[in-house]
Order: structure tokens, then C-alpha cells, then sequence
């Protein structure tokens, strides 16, 4: 069970923002051009469900925030996920950088796309 999302410099979330799921059905919900679609791709993204051009961008550099509105672009796109399995609770998170190196921790430790695959 996903238990929160964090996301920071992915797509249009240039500031931290943590989502915090409860039991239960939970939503995302918002106005058109809110992030809502983001959010789904941030976990597409973490848990190496899809590539950086299976989410709108040609590379995993153009996952990070570019810039807009008086706020400049970031160095870096981050996701975190928490996740509750029967085993326990799991933390997930993936980093890109602007000069294209990229980097993935499975409970605080690096770990590799298939490290990922097989903890999910």
C-alpha cells in the first residue's frame, strides 16, 4: 500500500511536496494543469515502470522543473515513495541530475532498477 509520495524538481513540482495516503480509497484530484497526471508518473517513474519518454519527455533530464512563474529551473528531479508491504514498510527513491547522472535508493541504500523490481 502506498503509504506517501514526496516529489521535488519532478515536472511542475518545483517546490517539496509530500502526499500522505491514508487507509482506505484515496484521490488525487484537482484542476486541469494541477500535476495531477505528474503524480502518476512520479510512482511510474520510481518504481521503473516506464521510461523518461513514456512520460512525456525524450530524456530523464527533461523530467526535471525547468523553470517558470519568477522561479528558477532545479539540478536535480527526486521522487520518494513510502511504501507498507505485509514484510514491513519500504522506502524508494530515485534522483536525476542535470548533467544526466542518476542515482536510486531501496531503504536508505543504493540499489539497482532490478533491486527495485524485485523489493515491489
Amino acid at each position: 500500500m502506498l503509504r506517501s509520495i514526496t516529489l521535488h524538481g519532478f515536472k511542475s513540482f518545483a517546490d517539496r511536496t509530500r502526499l500522505e495516503f491514508g487507509p482506505g480509497v484515496s484521490a488525487v484530484i484537482g484542476p486541469n494543469g494541477s500535476g495531477k497526471s505528474n503524480v502518476v508518473e512520479a510512482i511510474r517513474w520510481v518504481t521503473h515502470g516506464a521510461r523518461a519518454r513514456e512520460l512525456r519527455a525524450g530524456r530523464g533530464t527533461e523530467l526535471i522543473f525547468h523553470g517558470s512563474g519568477g522561479k528558477a529551473p532545479l539540478g536535480l528531479a527526486e521522487v520518494q515513495l513510502e511504501l507498507q508491504t505485509p514484510e514491513g514498510r519500504v522506502n524508494l527513491s530515485r534522483r536525476v541530475y542535470r548533467d544526466g547522472t542518476a542515482e536510486q535508493d531501496l531503504g536508505g541504500r543504493p540499489a539497482r532498477a532490478r533491486d527495485v523490481q524485485s523489493a515491489l
